[in-house]
C-alpha cells in the first residue's frame, strides 16, 4: 500500500521493483469501527465518494482495516461485501519501511 504525504488517501501496489502500478485508491478513515468486532480500526475506504474506487469500492463493498501491534507494524483484513465481508476477509501485514 502506498500514502498520500498528507494521510488522508492511499492506493494499492503491485509488482515489485521500482514502479510498481498504483491501482485501487482509497480514502483513510481513522477513527473507524472494525466489521468484524466492532472495536477501533484504521479503515480503507475503497468506496468513499473523493478518492475512491469506483468498481472495487462502490460495486464490490472493498474494505480494509487496520491495527497497529507493535510500531510500525500492522495486521489488516481485507475484505469485499460480495464474498461475505469481514467474515471472509483475507489478512495480511503491512510495515512502515522508514522505521526499517
Amino acid at each position: 500500500k502506498g500514502f498520500a504525504k498528507d494521510g488522508a488517501s492511499g492506493f494499492n501496489l503491485f509488482g515489485t521493483g521500482p514502479a510498481p502500478l498504483r491501482m485501487r485508491s482509497f480514502r483513510v478513515v481513522v477513527d473507524g469501527v472494525s466489521g468484524l468486532d466492532g472495536e477501533p480500526c484504521l479503515t480503507l475506504d475503497y468506496a468513499a465518494p473523493l478518492g475512491g474506487d469506483p468498481l472495487w469500492g462502490g460495486l464490490l463493498g472493498m474494505r480494509d482495516e487496520l491495527r497497529e501491534v507493535a510500531p510500525g507494524l500492522f495486521v489488516g483484513l481485507g475484505s469485499m461485501v460480495v464474498t461475505g465481508g469481514a467474515w471472509n476477509c483475507a489478512p495480511f501485514v503491512l510495515y512502515d519501511t522508514a522505521q526499517g
